[in-house]
C-alpha cells in the first residue's frame, strides 16, 4: 500500500479507548508526501510551517522514549526539563491533534488556525524552556491561567476570529514576563 499510495494511518485502539480521536497513531503513521505538502503550507501559511512542525513531531518523539523512563521509574526521575517535554507534548495531543466532531467549532480547523495553535504551544515550550533556565518551578509554569486557555482554543477560537489566538500569544509572553522576567522577542 504504502509503495502505490505514500501514506500509511496506523490506527491506534488505545488512544480509541482513552477517546483520542482521530485515533491515528502519529508515531507510527507516513506519509511520502510531505515536501509536496511542506512546500503548499510555506506558500500559502507561513514559511515557519515546516521547521514549527518538525519542532513538534521532535517532542512528541522526544515524549515517547520518556514514556518508558516515567513507566520504569516514575514521572519523579525525570528533570524538570523532561518534565515539560511531556507536557507540552500533553498540549499538541489535546490542543492541536485531538479532535470533537460534536462540537460546532472543533469540527473543522482551518489551515490558518491550525499553524497558529501549532505555534502557539512550541512559543510555549521555547518560552518554558527558557523560564526554567532562569530559575521558575515547573509547577509554576504548568499553573499558568494560558496553559487551558490554549488547550481549549480549537473549540472557543472559531475560523473567523483569528484575533483572539494572537492575543493569547500576547497573554502567553506577558504571563512568562510576569512569571521569570523572560525576555520575549517576535
Amino acid at each position: 500500500t504504502m509503495r502505490f499510495i505514500k501514506t500509511f494511518w496506523a490506527l491506534d485502539a488505545k488512544l480509541a479507548y482513552s477517546r483520542h480521536y482521530p485515533s491515528i497513531n502519529w508515531m507510527n503513521s507516513y506519509s511520502g508526501y510531505l515536501a509536496d505538502i511542506a512546500k503548499w503550507w510555506s506558500e500559502n501559511i507561513s514559511e515557519d510551517w515546516f521547521a514549527i512542525r518538525n519542532e513538534a513531531y521532535g517532542i512528541l518523539q522526544r515524549e515517547d522514549t520518556l514514556k518508558e523512563i516515567v513507566k520504569l521509574l516514575g514521572p519523579d526521575a525525570l528533570p524538570d526539563e523532561e518534565k515539560l517535554i511531556l507536557e507540552i507534548a500533553r498540549m499538541i495531543k489535546i490542543g492541536l491533534l485531538q479532535q470533537n466532531s460534536f462540537d460546532d467549532v472543533d469540527t473543522y480547523c482551518s489551515p490558518e488556525k491550525q499553524f497558529k495553535l501549532l505555534k502557539l504551544i512550541v512559543d510555549f515550550y521555547k518560552l518554558g524552556q527558557q523560564s526554567l533556565k532562569e530559575g521558575t518551578s515547573l509547577s509554576t509554569i504548568r499553573e499558568l491561567s494560558v496553559v487551558t486557555s490554549i488547550l481549549k482554543a480549537r473549540m472557543d477560537v472559531k475560523d473567523d476570529e483569528m484575533p483572539k489566538l494572537d492575543k493569547l500569544e500576547t497573554d502567553m509572553k506577558e504571563q512568562f514576563k510576569n512569571i521569570s522576567g523572560v525576555k520575549v522577542t517576535n
